[in-house]
């Protein structure tokens, strides 16, 4: 979460976040954290693939997202 962040302010991120059911790392960077602290977004990446999150195949789809999991109807 870019905790200096204008566009979004920080407890919409934090409710959005809980809605998800996600981890929230947060980043005492404005809204582009990707272009002021790319150091901080790489280890989020690294931490979360060393989790199994990301590089799984998944797309960092939900299992519900995903078209190759057949959905029960």
């Amino acid at each position: 979460m870019a905790a200096e962040g204008r566009v979004v302010h920080a407890e919409t991120q934090r409710f959005i976040a809980g809605r998800m059911k996600v981890r929230v790392h947060t980043v005492a960077v404005g809204h582009l954290p990707v272009l002021t602290a790319p150091e901080a977004v790489v280890d989020i990446v690294r931490a979360s693939r060393a989790r199994g999150r990301v590089g799984d195949g998944s797309g960092g789809r939900p299992a519900w997202r995903r078209p190759e999991i057949e959905q029960g109807e």
